[in-house]
């Protein structure tokens, strides 16, 4: 019986810690999408731009615009106003 407690409280603790780290993820991912505005610049290959108002946020998006790439097959791009004009490059 002992054995069995042990055993549901350890899958509680994982299942747990699984909700919360999808919780990050989904709140992370929301935070993308939601705080940049996303622009398309037509170079030699279409380029999607993200704009964040600041170059921290870029920085702090960058895994998930490159993340945005692999998944779309697209580049994408995660900057703030002044980096703007390298994206049509």
């Amino acid at each position: 019986m002992a054995g069995m407690n042990n055993y549901l409280k350890t899958l509680g603790m994982v299942v747990a810690i699984s909700a919360f780290l999808m919780l990050l993820i989904g709140v992370y991912t929301s935070a993308y999408l939601g705080l940049g505005s996303k622009a398309t610049v037509a170079s030699d290959r279409v380029t999607n731009a993200r704009i964040y108002s600041s170059r921290s946020l870029a920085i702090f998006f960058t895994p998930a615009a490159q993340t945005e790439r692999w998944l779309t097959g697209r580049r994408v791009f995660a900057g703030c106003p002044s980096q703007q004009q390298q994206v049509s490059r």
